[in-house]
């Protein structure tokens, strides 16, 4: 019988450029500053023209911060919103968002600060966050903390901006006898072309044995022993 061994990660990694008016570009606005509080609606001011904000929110927890954003234009005027980018404190960006998506979804750890820069013309928006918290994901970044990750069954991860290729978090999986076994990996990101994670196999000593080499799939046979998956980021 095939065995079929899952994961599920959320991370925030390195972008590809998006089509429009760039993150980069639309920073020279000289966006506003204001603060972002989870579970707190917040309403721009009414400004003509294309206008910068940067909006500074802060995880009170381990989890998935949803970002939503709904735009009021101005009658007669041409509109448009956006969620354009997730920036350090220093001003360094994260990542580009997808031009036009209304509702955004990235990993964050507990006491990490970011902005998130929204531009608009001519529209008044609203924007509110909240977080939803992940407390059953591996946080071993070794093979001997490693927790058991059963046949046919799912474990969720979190991969932080934060983190670097050492923090690859480790899972544990015990074949019972010699077949072929299928280690898949969904790996959510703001943007479809971002970095895929890593998701590496080892063997007991936590050599590697298969790569998915930007893939979301490692099929390998197997004989009956322990074994070990990693996953975390594919570059610093």
């Amino acid at each position: 019988m095939k065995k079929l061994l899952s994961l599920l990660l959320v991370a925030v990694l390195a972008l590809m450029p998006m089509n429009g008016i760039k993150s980069a570009e639309a920073a020279q606005f000289k966006p506003y500053e204001y603060e972002l509080n989870e579970g707190v609606k917040f309403t721009s001011t009414k400004r003509d023209g294309i206008c910068g904000d940067f909006l500074k929110l802060k995880a009170n927890a381990d989890g998935v911060a949803t970002i939503k954003i709904e735009e009021t234009k101005e009658e007669g005027k041409q509109g448009y919103v956006g969620v354009m980018g997730l920036w350090t404190l220093q001003k360094k960006l994260i990542a580009d968002i997808p031009e036009g998506r209304k509702e955004n979804s990235f990993a964050v750890k507990k006491g990490e600060e970011f902005y998130v820069l929204v531009v608009s013309e001519n529209s008044i928006y609203n924007i509110e966050y909240s977080i939803t918290t992940q407390k059953n994901y591996s946080k071993a970044t070794s093979k001997k903390k490693a927790p058991i990750l059963k046949e046919n069954k799912v474990a969720d991860g979190v991969v932080f901006y934060s983190d670097k290729v050492k923090d690859a978090k480790w899972y544990k999986i015990n074949v019972k006898k010699k077949g072929k076994v299928t280690v898949s990996l969904n790996c959510k990101t703001l943007n479809e072309n971002d970095e895929p994670c890593n998701l590496v196999l080892c063997n007991k000593k936590g050599k590697t044995i298969a790569k998915a080499n930007g893939k979301s799939v490692i099929k390998k046979k197997l004989k009956k022993g322990t074994y070990y998956i990693k996953v975390g980021k594919a570059s610093d």
